[in-house]
């Protein structure tokens, strides 16, 4: 049950934050009944709600995995929104692992190489 696993974590960081319902729902734009019902996983948000909960209650971020604050996401999105989150993703990945490549790379590049010695005989 995605949405009561949402809900709950939507609770906990509202709560961490001092915030009450309604602050919460008319910075978002909903009434507040809307929220608790969000909050209780009776209702699911809105991709839209959910990009706006997001933003306000940040440490949600460190309270989840990134991963799973991600997979909760798209479980809140479209077919096709999905596919092109997904891309996203894969192409920050990617330029991700690059960046981590080439900084490799230059490390290594930069160390002192030792000079091989000549035996003597």
């Amino acid at each position: 049950m995605k949405s009561n696993t949402l809900g709950k974590q939507l609770k906990l960081s509202r709560i961490s934050q001092d915030l009450s319902q309604r602050d919460v729902a008319k910075r978002i734009g909903i009434p507040s009944y809307r929220l608790c019902r969000i909050e209780s996983g009776k209702l699911q948000p809105t991709s839209e709600e959910y990009t706006k909960l997001i933003a306000i209650l940040k440490p949600m971020k460190s309270e989840m995995g990134d991963l799973e604050l991600f997979i909760l996401h798209l479980a809140m999105m479209e077919d096709d929104q999905i596919k092109l989150e997904l891309k996203l993703k894969a192409e920050e990945l990617s330029i991700k692992y690059e960046q981590e490549q080439l900084n490799a790379s230059y490390e290594q590049a930069e160390q002192p190489q030792p000079i091989p010695m000549k035996s003597v005989e």
